[in-house]
């Protein structure tokens, strides 16, 4: 979701996800029933990483990257990939959302990958 402040400033928000970070249980049964999968950092969907607290928001940086591309398609991330099930297999196996040839400069693009790297240490901040 992208909420609009008063001012004009945009933010991601997804409240389930959020309520559920706060949450000082991280259950990998539990992790992937939380939000949208197609927006879902990986460390989100696979059940044998181990998430480090100090990386927390690293998942909203992953987000901003599938909601670019998003915004650049008109399309969901993975909207070529028809289930859930096989985007989770698909994260896992390191595959991420694809580039609009025709719509991304090389720079956005650069920032787009970075944001949707694997691992959230080396995720931008916010």
């Amino acid at each position: 979701n992208i909420l609009v402040t008063d001012d004009l400033c945009c933010c991601l928000a997804d409240f389930g996800l959020s309520l559920f970070a706060e949450s000082q249980i991280l259950n990998s049964s539990s992790r992937m029933s939380k939000g949208s999968i197609r927006w879902l950092a990986p460390e989100y969907i696979d059940p044998d990483v181990v998430i480090d607290q100090a990386y927390i928001t690293a998942r909203d940086i992953y987000a901003y990257g599938c909601t670019v591309v998003e915004i650049y398609t008109g399309r969901p991330p993975f909207s070529d990939i028809k289930n859930e099930a096989s985007i989770i297999l698909a994260v896992i196996a390191g595959k991420r959302p694809l580039r609009p040839q025709h719509l991304l400069q090389d720079g956005l693009w650069s920032l787009v990958t970075t944001c949707l790297t694997a691992s959230p240490s080396e995720r931008p901040n916010a």
